[in-house]
């Protein structure tokens, strides 16, 4: 990545601690309430009717195929469902989809992820 400037300390941390879980399960050192806190400050968590988002199953889409738009509608539904569905969060992070969609979304971003304001429409 030859011109792009370093990396933030919270993504450094985030795409760390989504790791670690991965491989440890929930026995590491981050906690979910760490990775949760670094989600939503990196602004991948924000405001849309995600209830009523026609979520397209995640493991029949390819991470290179995603937008960010729909990085951040994933994970923005993982973040808000969790608070509904006990355990989710957890389980969407020892199974590596948040680690897939936060890497990609970093990826399209460069680590400067904007504030959409259409994310209800298709």
């Amino acid at each position: 990545m030859g011109g792009c400037k370093a990396m933030s300390q919270d993504w450094q941390d985030l795409l760390a601690a989504l790791e670690e879980q991965e491989t440890t399960g929930m026995d590491g050192a981050w906690s979910s309430v760490d990775i949760h806190t670094l989600v939503y400050g990196l602004n991948l968590v924000q405001p849309f009717n995600w209830p009523q988002w026609p979520v397209p199953p995640i493991f029949e889409t390819r991470p290179d195929d995603l937008s960010l738009r729909d990085c951040v509608r994933h994970i923005t539904c993982i973040a808000r469902q969790s608070r509904f569905v006990e355990g989710l969060f957890e389980a969407c992070l020892t199974d590596g989809q948040l680690r897939w969609l936060c890497r990609r979304a970093y990826e399209l971003s460069g680590g400067i992820v904007p504030t959409f304001t259409d994310l209800d429409e298709p």
